[in-house]
């Protein structure tokens, strides 16, 4: 028998509550204190992500760049989406590959010690993913994860982890979550 609508509602909302009880919110607090500081030292923040979490880190660049200034002029954040050329990630695509569209580009814009980079994954195994924050650490560049599920290999990657545990496959949730995560640290940033 299928469940009743508002049986699948309830659960939903159960499980969000549970993977939000379950955030470590220290995590948050440093990824907002390091983009504070990128800010006063004029760094730059390269954010990417696929499916939901390219619509999450499109968000994400938005509200750090103009979000962050509607209240407090002094805090600027020079936020760029690796998601949003869509030239770039066709070339990069066809010439090389998929796998590849991330880290091509995050070469390409000359990071440095300042930089950071951030990817939003829900399973944290996407191989663009992975090789954006491997071509990060040979570039010197910190990275942070938003992650999902259990973290995935990126977990493991980043220098800075936001961890969102959840089941492996609740997309939903994980992507609410990380855009929750995002909106939290402009709010901060605002203040």
């Amino acid at each position: 028998m299928f469940p009743s609508a508002l049986d699948h509602i309830s659960r939903y909302f159960t499980k969000e509550a549970n993977a939000v009880s379950r955030i470590n919110i220290d995590q948050i607090r440093v990824l907002f204190e390091t983009l504070k500081g990128i800010s006063e030292e004029n760094g730059r923040v390269f954010i990417a992500g696929n499916g939901g979490s390219a619509s999450t880190a499109e968000h994400f660049v938005t509200d750090l760049g103009i979000g962050s200034q509607l209240r407090n002029v002094n805090t600027r954040v020079n936020a760029i989406s690796l998601n949003s050329n869509l030239a770039v990630l066709t070339a990069v695509s066809n010439d090389t590959s998929y796998d590849r569209v991330f880290s091509e580009q995050l070469k390409l814009l000359t990071p440095c010690a300042q930089d950071l980079v951030i990817v939003i994954t829900a399973s944290g195994n996407s191989p663009n993913i992975l090789n954006l924050l491997e071509m990060s650490k040979i570039l010197g560049v910190r990275t942070c994860a938003l992650t999902g599920f259990d973290g995935g290999k990126a977990k493991n990657l980043a220098d800075l982890v936001v961890h969102v545990p959840t089941e492996i496959n609740e997309y939903g949730i994980v992507e609410d979550l990380h855009l929750s995560i995002c909106h939290v640290i402009t709010e901060l940033l605002r203040k």
